[in-house]
């Protein structure tokens, strides 16, 4: 199992590389081959953390943004 900083910089790496377009966990998850429900505990974190913003819905998935300040 990969440690929470190497999951972390994966995501904020990808929504770096799209930015200013949001994303949904379904696509983050297949853009880093990584299994949703093992995605979803990291988005929670870096919600929490405020390094990632939930910008709007599309349908009932939520689509995230790196939060640049």
């Amino acid at each position: 199992m990969k440690t929470r900083t190497e999951y972390a910089k994966r995501i904020i790496d990808y929504l770096e590389g799209i930015y200013p377009e949001p994303a949904n966990m379904s696509q983050i998850s297949k853009a880093l081959r990584i299994s949703a429900c093992s995605l979803n505990p990291w988005m929670q974190t870096l919600v929490a953390n405020r390094d990632v913003e939930i910008v709007e819905k599309k349908g009932k998935s939520n689509l995230y943004r790196l939060r640049r300040e």
